[in-house]
This record gives structure tokens, sequence and C-alpha cells, in this order.
């Protein structure tokens, strides 16, 4: 354990920013990677107004044009080209046969399934929040029909490179 000490310009501060965050009302997303605190939002104009009354801000960040129409739900940018670009999250809303996890080692070329989550397959374990990635819609639809109440999200991945 350790006791750090806090100035109090930075805890009035915090203060400000702990005001800022609770009276938004939009969605935002809050990332803390010691010592940084990200936050996400659509809003720019309170992402500055928050600028204005921070000191310690160092940088915003907005997407290039050529990315901004892809920001969508469901739509997930990646640096690296994959050959699964189709993420599916599961949930804990319908039961998942273990007999699927024996088909998923049989198609390994058209599903990517960690081992954690093959195992909380096979042993009827808590899944939700767990995802795999498969290889195109023609797969995706065939998972659907054999786990569609599992399923609880569908993302679409797309290479960053292939964005033109």
């Amino acid at each position: 354990m350790r006791i750090t000490s806090v100035s109090l310009p930075d805890f009035l501060e915090c203060k400000t920013l702990l005001s800022l965050l609770q009276n938004h009302k939009e969605d935002y997303k809050l990332r803390v990677e010691h010592p940084n605190l990200n936050i996400y939002s659509n809003n720019l104009n309170w992402l500055l107004a928050i600028t204005y009354k921070i000191q310690n801000c160092e940088e915003i960040w907005s997407p290039t044009s050529s990315i901004e129409k892809l920001l969508q739900p469901n739509i997930i940018i990646s640096k690296n080209p994959t050959n699964y670009p189709i993420k599916l999250t599961l949930g804990n809303n319908g039961h998942i046969d273990p007999s699927f996890i024996q088909w998923a080692e049989n198609n390994k070329k058209l599903i990517k399934i960690g081992n954690g989550l093959k195992e909380k397959i096979l042993n009827s374990g808590y899944v939700s929040g767990m995802y795999f990635y498969v290889r195109d819609e023609k797969v995706l639809n065939l998972i659907n029909l054999m786990i569609s109440s599992a399923i609880v999200r569908i993302d679409k991945i797309l290479c960053k490179e292939d964005i033109r």
C-alpha cells in the first residue's frame, strides 16, 4: 500500500471533471490507464468544454474524414487485416450445445474461437460477454441456425488499409 498526496488545485480540477461527467446525459466512455484518463464521446462541443475547464488536457483526437462515415454501431475498425471479419458476442439468453465446439474444431477455417470460450461451452458455463469470430456471412447464417438465441451482438470488422 502507498499513500499519494494530491495538491489542492489537482483535487479541485478532479471535482470539476467529476461534475462535468455526472451532468452529461449523452453516452460517453472512460478509460483509465495510469496516469491517463481517456474520454470518448461523439459530442465534440462537450469535449471542447472540458478542455476549457481542465488545465491538464493534453490532446483531442477525431477520426479522419474517410473513416468518419463508417463510424456506426456494430462496425469495428482494425489496424490489421483479418481472415475473420465478423465478431459474434454471446449472452446468457440461450443454451449452447457442447456439440457446437466439435463443429468449430472440425471447421477451423470458418470460425476462430478461443480456448476459454470452448471450455465454458463444454462445461455449460457463463459465456455472457465472450466472443468469437467467423469468416463470412454464409458462416454467420449457419451459426445463427445453431446458436441464434445465445448471440447478442454481431460486429463487422473493417481493416483501416481497405478504407479509402
